[in-house]
């Protein structure tokens, strides 16, 4: 009766939403997807919708963080099918349920080595804190973190970026293919210098948020030991 009533009575700090694109996420997302409050994994972005909608029935409490775990290779946030618009929607869903100081943490690959994704991100949730990855997400293999290194970006001004774009230097090549050319580099870990002359404008913007104060680098980011302690023993 006491386990019961323990369970009964828990009060989620985190949701981890598993989004898959391949089987070989399908398999790892359901082994880890048993021990943490989670949900997924899914292909299909409804079918995620319609389990949130459960959680929120079941918990009412606001959140310290929401994960969305994908495995991709940096080009998008959420690595799915349905696109941009799509996930768009799922996080216009998930962002009430976030405390006030609440962080959105992406873990796709190589994701936050670029910052304009994690900086415009913010500013259309109104500049919550978005963190993600700019090396290969650890997906649990360690029980202390979710990845090493990453990006934290919260952004409330809705024309920081557009305005900061039309100041930067132009490069030959324009923002989109230095950014691919910035994740191509992290990817390769050859120890290759990311600068003006390799990555452009993408080095510039990343540069200048950073001054800015609007990213910071950071260091274990989230430690999945705390998701399980939450999870079984509803520590907070």
């Amino acid at each position: 009766m006491f386990i019961k009533d323990l369970f009964s009575k828990r009060r989620p700090n985190h949701l981890i939403i598993f989004i898959d694109n391949n089987k070989t996420d399908n398999g790892l997302f359901t082994i880890f997807s048993k021990f943490l409050h989670s949900i997924g994994p899914y292909r299909k972005i409804d079918d995620v919708i319609h389990d949130l909608n459960i959680f929120k029935k079941k918990y009412t409490n606001k959140l310290d963080y929401i994960i969305i775990m994908t495995n991709g290779k940096g080009k998008h946030l959420v690595h799915t099918k349905e696109g941009d618009d799509k996930v768009f929607e799922l996080l216009l869903q998930l962002k009430p349920m976030l405390k006030e100081n609440g962080s959105m943490l992406f873990g796709t690959c190589f994701v936050g080595t670029i910052n304009r994704k994690l900086v415009e991100m913010s500013q259309k949730l109104d500049g919550i804190k978005i963190v993600a990855p700019d090396t290969i997400a650890n997906y649990f293999t360690s029980l202390f973190r979710l990845f090493k290194h990453g990006k934290m970006c919260s952004c409330k001004d809705k024309n920081y970026s557009q305005n900061l774009i039309s100041k930067l230097p132009q490069s030959q090549r324009g923002m989109e293919r230095d950014e691919q050319t910035m994740i191509e580099i992290n990817r390769r870990t050859d120890n290759e210098v990311i600068n003006w002359e390799s990555c452009g404008m993408a080095y510039e913007y990343n540069k200048r948020t950073i001054e800015d104060g609007i990213c910071e680098n950071i260091t274990q980011p989230w430690l999945a030991i705390h998701g399980l302690m939450n999870y079984f023993f509803n520590t907070q």
